[in-house]
């Protein structure tokens, strides 16, 4: 899949690495192609709607696509036309996903009702089509997200792409500086409805410190990179 990069952050080779290696090794080459019909003028409904009647083995299997009332012979083109149009008015919707300082797009932490799984599922499977087809996937999605997908563990600098400022001003600082008498901090961040939530068991009891600010950091970003969207990633 070609991710279009708008961002001065980069992938290392590590990770471009790793992701087409899970591209090859979850290859469709060798299942019979599916194919499905859709309407070009809701592409999204009724792309999400072809994709839900298809058995799971049936979605590895090689995509061809063909738009209502339309002649033509999917040779990949049209394939790459509908997964861009419906990429494209999928990764629009604010409701679903938010665009970050540089233009980055990232899953929007308050989309947790039921109503939106199905969309965030539908995103789930129109990547994977394009990751292993070769398709380009005309979003700049933030690294975090592929690190998500390949299983690789985050630090406190993955936020940098999802919130420049509060990293900058925030997380970076307190990572080079001495915090002890300047900083009073306990292992808690503010939670749904203001609600303070513990980053770790008995995590109000425990202050930040000098010897322990790394643990906080990287216990904070976890929560916000991957408690407060749990259930948006593990729908994609």
């Amino acid at each position: 899949m070609c991710i279009r990069d708008r961002s001065p952050v980069l992938f290392s080779q590590k990770t471009r690495m790793a992701m087409v290696e899970y591209a090859l090794s979850n290859s469709s080459v060798q299942r019979q192609p599916v194919r499905i019909s859709v309407k070009r003028k809701r592409v999204l409904g009724s792309g999400m709607e072809a994709f839900s009647k298809l058995k799971r083995i049936e979605l590895q299997g090689k995509l061809k696509v063909g738009f209502e009332g339309e002649k033509g012979v999917d040779v990949n083109g049209i394939r790459r036309e509908f997964i861009t149009m419906a990429s494209q008015e999928l990764f629009a919707r604010r409701d679903l996903f938010v665009e970050t300082e540089h233009h980055l797009i990232c899953p929007n932490p308050a989309a947790t009702q039921d109503r939106f799984q199905r969309f965030f599922e539908f995103c789930g499977v129109l990547m994977a089509k394009a990751f292993t087809q070769g398709d380009l996937l005309d979003v700049s999605l933030c690294p975090f997200v592929f690190k998500r997908i390949l299983g690789t563990s985050l630090c406190y600098h993955d936020i940098a792409a999802v919130d420049p400022e509060f990293y900058r001003h925030n997380l970076l600082w307190m990572s080079t500086h001495s915090i002890d008498g300047i900083l009073f901090l306990e292992f808690v961040v503010d939670g749904p409805k203001g609600k303070q939530v513990e980053l770790c068991p008995s995590g109000k009891a425990k202050r930040v410190t000098d010897s322990n600010k790394f643990e906080y950091l990287n216990l904070l970003v976890d929560y916000k990179l991957n408690v407060e969207l749990q259930n948006q990633m593990q729908s994609i």
